[in-house]
């Protein structure tokens, strides 16, 4: 929870809002939001930031696997991917739109922003979905869709620099 709290305090105060039962693994998640999102504020070296993406890859399928490397958020997913069954299909978007950002730098369309909110925020939601057994539900995921893009696209316009 801490990392969460330490670095994406509004979404840590959302958060608590969820029933407490599934709090560890709704936390863990966010929490593999927020290390990929530190790799995104590091970038002065694209290809360290695109090496330390390819790291969370590897340690993706070690989670899936139940081999976590030793990484506090690693072992955290690991245990909330094993308690309620989640799918790594959820969890790739969340590598891969940032990967595809190291290569774009921002995006240029409004195709590009929602992809990338898509798939760095919606994919959290649907996370969250699975966690409290809600799988397969067309609305509850268009839903989380489209409030994924909602909170991407203001978290984006919020830390834009005004001149």
């Amino acid at each position: 929870h801490q990392t969460v709290k330490d670095n994406d305090r509004g979404m840590y105060v959302c958060l608590l809002h969820c029933p407490s039962q599934y709090h560890d693994a709704i936390f863990a998640t966010r929490a593999f939001n927020v290390e990929l999102g530190r790799v995104m504020q590091n970038m002065k070296d694209p290809n360290i930031s695109a090496m330390k993406l390819q790291w969370w890859r590897f340690a993706l399928n070690d989670m899936y696997s139940q081999s976590p490397p030793q990484h506090p958020t690693a072992r955290a997913v690991a245990r909330a991917m094993k308690q309620y069954d989640l799918t790594k299909r959820w969890y790739i978007p969340m590598v891969e739109s940032r990967a595809q950002m190291l290569r774009l730098k921002q995006p240029t369309t409004i195709d590009d922003l929602e992809a990338y909110v898509e798939g760095t925020v919606s994919s959290n939601l649907y996370i969250n979905l699975e966690v409290m057994g809600i799988r397969n539900n067309k609305t509850a995921e268009h839903a989380a869709s489209h409030l994924g893009k909602a909170i991407g696209i203001c978290n984006i316009l919020r830390t834009a620099k005004f001149y």
